[in-house]
């Protein structure tokens, strides 16, 4: 009778201390090279199929959008030196998609001027 009475305040124990957050939650922290939320899902500013036309010329856009991407390309390249295995060659093969995208924003962009 007595353990399963000490069973059940373990139980009760474990559960207000699993419903505690953690100091993570309390006091987030963002790292400098952390891959950001438009790194994973896409920035919107993804190849369009046709260029829309902006008002504003004085910086070309697929230039700042190339450089995004070969930043992007970076930060994959970096992630993966501290990996192993297949989340290495998986972050080398995205960082290689990256550039191959950032080539092409650059290669339509002379083909148009």
């Amino acid at each position: 009778m007595s353990a399963r009475c000490i069973i059940n305040a373990l139980v009760i124990v474990a559960s207000f201390a699993n419903a505690v957050p953690s100091r993570a939650e309390f006091h987030p922290i963002a790292f400098r090279h952390d891959p950001m939320q438009d790194e994973l899902m896409g920035s919107g500013f993804e190849i369009e199929a046709e260029p829309s036309a902006r008002g504003n010329k004085r910086e070309a856009p697929a230039r700042k959008i190339a450089q995004t991407w070969r930043k992007l390309a970076g930060q994959m390249r970096w992630l993966a030196s501290f990996l192993e295995g297949r989340e290495s060659e998986e972050l080398l093969a995205r960082a290689a998609d990256y550039e191959a995208r950032a080539k092409q924003l650059e290669t339509s962009r002379e083909n148009r001027t």
